[in-house]
């Protein structure tokens, strides 16, 4: 939800947002964000996963955060033995923001006779929480 969030706030209305969800052969679940927004010089890429990481350029954009949203984002995916990076080709070229978390569960699941869609309810019964403190974002997030 960050980086889509993230995404918002760094794209122009009418812009393009796109997010995509894949499996890969390494049993791994990649999240990918890419944006047509404001985009970031390639090396401030790893600033942006630190504490307090906001780009001076971008402050007046984001008046709301305090630069900890992808720091929470690092940490969480790490924690769950997956990994987060971010790139842009440069100020005004837009941003892919993505993460991969190992699914090796789904490999095991996949090779069985069974159909994927035959287990669907078993197989996806997780719940997403998620934390804002937007009421915007709140109201968006039980719809």
């Amino acid at each position: 939800m960050n980086l889509v969030k993230n995404a918002l706030k760094f794209t122009k209305s009418g812009a393009e947002i796109a997010v995509n969800l894949n499996y890969e052969a390494t049993a791994s679940i990649v999240v990918t964000v890419t944006d047509t927004g404001i985009g970031f010089e390639p090396e401030e890429a790893p600033k942006l996963f630190t504490r307090f990481g906001k780009l001076q350029r971008t402050a007046k954009l984001n008046s709301e955060g305090i630069g900890l949203g992808l720091t929470i984002v690092k940490s969480i995916i790490e924690k769950a033995e997956g990994s987060v990076h971010a790139f842009s080709e440069g100020v005004g070229k837009g941003s892919v923001f993505s993460f991969a978390i190992p699914m090796p569960c789904c490999d095991d699941r996949l090779d069985q006779e069974n159909s994927i869609e035959e287990e669907s309810n078993e197989f996806f019964e997780n719940e997403l929480i998620v934390f804002d403190e937007h009421p915007d974002y709140q109201q968006a997030s039980k719809e």
